[in-house]
């Protein structure tokens, strides 16, 4: 489909999903948003906010008040049932693994031995110093009590792609841990999402979040052509997995559309 197909597209699909939705798609090479729906709604996060909590963490390393080699305790207390790395008990850990394990594998005790490291109030500091409004922690991960409290995480779909376009310009941290933290998110292992209805390998820097009756998915397609944002937020939907083929739909369609040529930017 040409781009006004594919914009027509889209929005049939945003104003009609059964579900609160907000997309943003940008063309990075131009610059250019090239179709939004709601891109600024504020939306429960889920582990999208991880984003962020890596961003912070870094902050502390370019300011050499952390090194990447530097242990982490990871007590019994923050040991959460879900985990894949921490089953056997207690330890301790670098503080890369535990960003890694935040992101390719959304491990939420990592997460939280990180929120209770940093600080949700030096977390949300930091996002409000690189120009976020809605994104910020309020409780850690897992803590329904704290949902039903009135607290939550929160994010947007043009706050997302904030992070990653400052990630991508080299314009926060520094050139290396730019770097570090693009190698990392682009080490995600989840292929639900974005990637659902995408058989070829591709380079996908970015990051899921999931919730009952809401998925998330963001970041920055890396093609042959071009490099792209793409941000989808869905929540409040009928199941998940209601989200999951609606991100995947809209996911497949932008990418068709580069693989057939893309935008022209002359």
């Amino acid at each position: 489909m040409n781009q006004q197909e594919l914009l027509a597209y889209l929005q049939k699909e945003a104003e009609t999903a059964q579900a609160k939705v907000s997309v943003l798609w940008k063309d990075m090479d131009a610059d250019q948003e090239l179709y939004a729906f709601a891109p600024d709604r504020e939306m429960v996060s889920a582990s999208t906010i991880k984003v962020l909590i890596l961003l912070a963490a870094l902050e502390r390393v370019r300011q050499g008040r952390e090194t990447l080699d530097g242990l982490v305790e990871v007590p019994s207390s923050l040991i959460l049932e879900d985990t894949t790395v921490y089953e056997y008990g207690s330890t301790t850990d670098t503080l890369d693994h535990l960003l890694r394990w935040m992101i390719i594998l959304s491990d939420n005790t990592a997460t939280n031995v990180l929120i209770h490291r940093l600080g949700m109030e030096e977390i949300n500091a930091y996002g409000r110093s690189i120009g976020l409004r809605l994104s910020r922690v309020e409780r850690v991960m897992l803590d329904f009590a704290a949902i039903d409290q009135g607290r939550n995480n929160y994010t947007s779909a043009r706050e997302q792609c904030r992070m990653y376009e400052l990630l991508l310009r080299r314009s926060i941290l520094t050139p290396a841990l730019c770097n570090y933290a693009m190698e990392v998110l682009l080490s995600q292992r989840s292929t639900s999402d974005f990637l659902r209805y995408i058989p070829y390998p591709l380079k996908l820097a970015h990051k899921t979040g999931g919730l009952d009756f809401l998925n998330h998915d963001a970041g920055l397609f890396f093609l042959e052509n071009a490099c792209y944002y793409l941000g989808v937020f869905v929540q409040e939907a009928p199941d998940d997995l209601y989200c999951k083929r609606l991100i995947g739909r809209i996911s497949k369609a932008v990418y068709a559309f580069y693989k057939e040529g893309g935008p022209d930017h002359a």
